[in-house]
């Protein structure tokens, strides 16, 4: 309940004395639940964790998650509003041997994380009561040895889903996957989705999204990954950690793969990674003279990546680094005077990270945010 204001008096007149939250007007109401969803459900958890400041990413989307879902049990006019919020982006974690109980029990504390037993099709009541509102679907399918069935239960899932528009493929082992086998995804219209996250491995899934604005590449290491890069007629977007590692050179498939979208791309944004092999990061950009339409570059790197000759000791090692980096990038962007709009640079150097997981991406140690008119 909402205490009125005041009188002059001091007292509260018999009108403003209580207001109920549910009966506010409806454009009102609307508004403070749809407060409640502003982190963005995306594919990048980067945004929560630094809103949330904390060291694990997933913690800010649980804490508005349990929020919307204890809001969903108070009554039914708040249940009808949050219902859809919970739902708009779905888990789904492929592990067999996980027994019903544990499942519904999952369930039954995250709306949005299903543990199914055998298929992904095997869609509980719930999840497919609230399909229709699934913006954002996930799937994790962590061994090959039960992907049997994975297209077929895919294809499924994505068709009791309208509103579906990314979609994120997180793999085990792809590599013993091919296309002949996704004969029920090509069945679908995949244009209304367009983002796509896949990892190592998932080029017979890349190849269905020709279509797609925005590609997220994570811990790529397959030259038949990369080569799926082409198929992607509309590409505008390309984030990727991994892009550059010890098991691709830049002067190899990754920069000819980029490249052959150069042209196509408004925003590139890249996580150089060490993987146990350093790479002359600043070489690379060399490699990006063919990006004319580029309005927005982001660099995030390691704080142990070899930049110039040596690995940095000491910090004004990095700091030296850091500036030549900012030196070569703004140099670069420069030269991008042929992009409609105002350019952007954004360049931060981290804390190691593991990058392949795609995890917390650690602490940034510097950051720089540069604008071109």
């Amino acid at each position: 309940m909402l205490a009125g204001n005041p009188d002059a008096d001091g007292s509260i007149s018999p009108q403003r004395r209580q207001i109920s939250l549910l009966d506010l007007p409806v454009e009102l109401f609307d508004l403070i639940i749809a407060l409640l969803s502003v982190l963005p459900l995306d594919l990048n958890f980067s945004a929560i964790r630094n809103l949330y400041a904390l060291s694990n990413p997933y913690h800010g989307f649980q804490d508005r998650t349990n929020v919307l879902r204890a809001l969903s049990q108070a009554c039914q006019r708040l249940r009808t509003l949050c219902i859809p919020l919970l739902w708009e982006r779905l888990d789904l974690v492929f592990v067999p041997w996980a027994d019903k109980s544990l499942r519904d029990r999952e369930v039954a504390l995250r709306f949005t994380t299903i543990i199914s037993t055998r298929k992904l099709n095997d869609m509980s009541s719930e999840m497919t009561l609230n399909a229709k509102y699934i913006m954002h679907l996930s799937i994790a399918l962590p061994y090959y040895d039960y992907a049997s069935k994975f297209y077929e239960a895919l294809a499924a899932a994505v068709v009791a889903m309208p509103a579906l528009v990314s979609l994120q493929v997180v793999t085990g082992d792809w590599q013993k996957m091919n296309a002949d086998e996704c004969h029920d995804l090509r069945a679908i219209d995949w244009t209304r989705v367009h983002t796509l996250s896949a990892g190592s491995g998932a080029a017979p899934i890349m190849s269905l999204f020709q279509h797609v604005r925005r590609v997220v590449m994570t811990g790529i290491n397959n030259p038949r990954d990369m080569e799926m890069l082409k198929s992607f007629v509309r590409v505008e977007r390309l984030e990727g950690s991994g892009l550059w590692s010890r098991h691709a050179s830049v002067n190899e498939y990754n920069a000819k793969d980029v490249l052959a979208i150069a042209g196509k791309l408004k925003h590139l944004e890249l996580v150089a990674n060490s993987d146990n092999g350093y790479i002359d990061f600043l070489a690379a950009l060399n490699t990006l003279h063919a990006f004319k339409e580029l309005q927005t570059l982001v660099l995030t790197l390691n704080e142990h990546l070899r930049l110039i000759k040596s690995i940095p000791t000491s910090k004004q090692e990095l700091d030296d680094a850091y500036a030549s980096t900012l030196s070569v990038t703004r140099a670069f962007m420069e030269d991008r005077r042929e992009a409609e709009g105002r350019r952007k640079l954004v360049v931060r150097y981290i804390e190691w990270a593991d990058y392949r997981s795609g995890f917390d991406p650690g602490r940034i140690l510097y950051e720089t945010v540069t604008m071109f008119d």
